[in-house]
């Protein structure tokens, strides 16, 4: 994880300072900043480094193409880098590092945006063009790594987290009042929006060019359409999940999993366990107040049986309370999920020996793992059969509902600043709210005054 920040149109160098050290925690092995020459187009390119790929200083952002022409910082990894590395080295480009993101840079140098279709990875990245005075900014298929934005003053302004851009100089933390009614419905804020005015996050799946002042926002990529899927058969789908850990295992520092007992973390460390020697797992255990949701046992169980040492981080419920205004510094916005406290002290502890974790995040989504999704299917099948009087009833109500009640407001007020960790207040009741209690106990509103009351 790196975190990369900018600002097209504005030469300040406290700002872009300022914006970089906000996202350390992103970067702990090298800073970067770069200023345009002061005879050309006022930029700011900012980046801090987390190594995985090439330790050296080769590795440095942000880095300039060996024409000088562009400027690159990146947050993420492209797992297929040294196959297109050696493309663009038939192509004729030379390379001075093992890294990924030199061939990020090459690549966009020889194939401009469509250099997009050719990256299997996760990534935000963001190239300047001197001469084309252009910002190409560009966001994963899936949104992994986030990416956001925001226009000060015809300036354009970038970030890996929020905080980046809620900077003196920028942008000062105001709520979107619209996108804080989207939370307290969804618990979530959909793309483009963010809880902040004036902020926007750029879409998973698509790029953005900047010229001549104006923002212009294209998709990439779109899921191909079910009539044109091809059926999978399991042996090819392990075959795929099996070369996803292999591609995610290149690394230049140590590499660990995070194991639930689960299926989807069980089957990760599985793999990893093949290719790697002295694999190291962690797991969470919690304390006996949560003892219905520990799942240490069955990861102990699974550890013993693959042969991997297991360590365990115990969670009790008293020190997330304690953790709550360091987790919402972190989070900038509302999360809606309980595991948030237990993944990050998991992260924290094995931070002390591994680099890289593997862990099962998202296998759910992927192969529909939750509940509601068979609750999703039914609503297809039993939808069609209702008259239509009774469906168009329902989605009135549901139009019709108004959460912009005096709970809502006084929250809504209740909004400070973005803080520092140390403070005592919190920068969100809605980021309070979204961690402190598993959603289905009450209603998003009912939540939202237990916290704006206090």
């Amino acid at each position: 994880m790196c975190g990369i920040a900018g600002v097209i149109g504005l030469r300040d160098r406290e700002i872009a300072t300022t914006m970089v050290r906000r996202i350390a925690h992103r970067g702990p092995d090298d800073e970067g900043i770069w200023l345009s020459p002061s005879d050309q187009f006022p930029v700011l390119l900012g980046s801090r480094r987390l190594a995985i790929l090439d330790l050296s200083a080769a590795g440095h952002m942000p880095m300039l193409s060996k024409d000088g022409r562009f400027v690159i910082t990146y947050n993420g990894e492209i797992f297929n880098f040294q196959e297109l590395r050696d493309q663009l080295k038939l192509a004729g480009h030379r390379f001075s590092s093992n890294g990924d993101t030199e061939v990020v840079l090459a690549a966009y140098q020889q194939w401009g945006p469509a250099c997009l279709s050719r990256f299997n990875g996760m990534f935000a990245i963001a190239i300047w063009d001197c001469r084309e005075r252009r910002l190409f900014l560009a966001r994963d298929r899936m949104g992994v790594k986030p990416l956001y934005y925001t226009d000060v003053n015809g300036c354009l302004a970038f970030g890996s987290e929020i905080k980046t851009l809620v900077v003196p100089g920028l942008r000062q933390a105001k709520v979107n009042r619209d996108a804080l009614s989207t939370y307290l419905r969804y618990q979530y804020v959909g793309w483009p929006d963010t809880l902040f005015e004036g902020i926007l996050k750029l879409p998973p799946a698509h790029y953005a060019i900047w010229e001549n002042g104006r923002l212009l926002v294209s998709r990439y990529w779109h899921p191909a359409p079910r009539e044109d899927r091809a059926a999978l058969s399991d042996a090819d789908l392990g075959i795929l999940i099996d070369d996803a850990v292999r591609l995610r295992l290149v690394s230049d520092v140590p590499v660990g999993v995070f194991l639930s007992g689960g299926i989807d973390s069980s089957i990760i460390s599985a793999l990893a366990s093949k290719r790697l020697d002295g694999l190291v797992s962690y797991t969470v255990r919690y304390d006996v107040g949560e003892a219905r949701y520990d799942e240490s046992a069955a990861a102990r169980s699974t550890a013993a049986f693959l042969k991997i040492e297991n360590r365990e981080v115990v969670c009790a419920a008293h020190e997330a309370a304690d953790k709550i205004p360091t987790l919402i510094w972190y989070l900038d916005e509302p999360v809606a999920d309980t595991l948030i406290y237990p993944f990050f002290a998991l992260s924290q502890a094995a931070r002390n020996t591994f680099t890289v974790a593997l862990s099962g995040e998202g296998s759910d989504e992927l192969f529909f793992g939750y509940r509601y999704y068979t609750l999703e299917r039914l609503r297809r099948w039993v939808g069609p059969l209702l008259p239509e009087g009774v469906r168009r009833l329902v989605r009135r109500s549901l139009k019709d509902r108004d959460l912009s009640t005096d709970t809502a407001r006084r929250a809504c007020r209740a909004m400070p600043a973005i803080t520092r960790p140390t403070t005592t207040k919190p920068m969100c009741p809605a980021i309070r709210c979204g961690i402190w209690r598993r959603p289905r106990w009450r209603g998003p509103v009912a939540r939202w005054a237990r916290f704006a009351v206090r």
